[in-house]
């Protein structure tokens, strides 16, 4: 049971990449897990968050649909230049 019962619960690491189709089956409590590399991914998913956008159109990600069942979306290539990733903002 969610906490904050509007926030949606997103898992990502080694784990939810490795075996993303049984965590998704044990774990009642996700609502969408990113496989592979997630710098990109997690943009992406939270800018249709965001803007109402579709689930089916980032790629990367397995998810819950409104009917609680599991939806499995293409993989995301790999970051081919991480020196294109931008540095942490760590302003404090």
């Amino acid at each position: 049971m969610n906490v904050i019962p509007t926030a949606m619960v997103v898992l990502g690491g080694w784990h939810a990449t490795a075996v993303p189709k049984r965590t998704m089956e044990e774990c009642d409590e996700i609502d969408s897990l990113m496989k592979g590399e997630k710098e990109e991914i997690i943009a992406d998913l939270v800018n249709v968050i965001e803007n109402g956008g579709d689930y089916h159109e980032v790629k990367g990600i397995l998810f819950r649909d409104s009917a609680r069942i599991n939806m499995e979306n293409p993989d995301r290539l790999l970051i081919k230049n991480l020196d294109d990733l931008p540095y942490p903002a760590r302003k404090q």
